[in-house]
């Protein structure tokens, strides 16, 4: 699943604060039962309110490093499904080690996480990545992605891939384009609509997906959805959160 949680900060139309939407989040959860999550603009503050969730789940990822909207792109992993071999969270810039460094004119310093894990279940090895590009401007997402590219045919390793984020960009832009150099194929495609929830957000970006999974070759993908509706009357957030169900070959 990838899952922009929306920045606790954020006081938009229709998104109530966070410890009213984590019941919402649960919920959805606990219907549709996740192994991996890939989540998008979570802050310390969120952390309080998440205890339920981290009883069944990992969490793994640094914060971005930045003196305001100092957010995280982690990944949470079932306990009891995984294993944590490795993981590390790299800057989308030109010293990608460099804690808090960005490009210039990047409004944040924009991060990716990875975590490399052993399935108790299958014992097969898989490396996932989740990100969350700029929000502003295309040239900024561009050089972004040029690095997350670069991280991910350096730090992949084991049976099989998977990429999630918010990439801020519809599949036909240069940034997302960029990524076809790591031989993954992305599960969202344009028949999903907006993955954003409201008409102004989705007219930006002309009613197309910028939430998106992208998955190795070798995965035989059974369904890959949009959650759109609300839990008792409360959206989880102001995405629509996409989730995919998938078998490894081997397994």
């Amino acid at each position: 699943m990838s899952l922009n949680l929306l920045t606790s900060g954020a006081r938009l139309p229709g998104n109530p604060p966070f410890s009213i939407r984590i019941h919402a989040i649960q919920s959805m959860l606990q219907e549709y039962d996740p192994d991996i999550i890939g989540v998008q603009e979570l802050t310390a503050g969120m952390f309080p309110y998440m205890s339920n969730i981290l009883e069944r789940y990992e969490i793994f990822g640094d914060s971005r490093h930045s003196l305001v909207s100092n957010e995280y792109s982690s990944i949470l992993f079932k306990k009891d499904r995984y294993t944590f071999l490795d993981g590390k969270t790299l800057w989308l810039s030109r010293e990608e080690e460099k804690k808090g460094s960005k490009y210039p004119f990047s409004q944040f310093p924009r991060i990716v996480t990875y975590v490399y894990l052993k399935d108790n279940k299958t014992n097969q090895t898989l490396t996932v990545f989740n990100t969350h590009l700029d929000a502003n401007f295309p040239f900024v997402r561009t050089q972004q992605s040029k690095v997350l590219s670069k991280i991910i045919l350096k730090y992949q390793k084991g049976d099989y891939t998977l990429l999630c984020g918010d990439f801020n960009c519809t599949r036909l832009s240069a940034a997302f384009l960029l990524l076809n150099r790591t031989h993954l194929r992305d599960l969202i495609d344009d028949s999903f609509g907006s993955t954003l929830r409201g008409d102004v957000g989705s007219m930006r970006y002309h009613h197309l997906p910028i939430d998106h999974i992208l998955v190795s070759d070798n995965l035989s993908v059974q369904t890959a959805v949009k959650i759109t509706y609300p839990y008792d009357s409360v959206y989880p957030t102001d995405h629509f959160p996409v989730i995919a169900q998938m078998t490894h070959e081997g397994s």
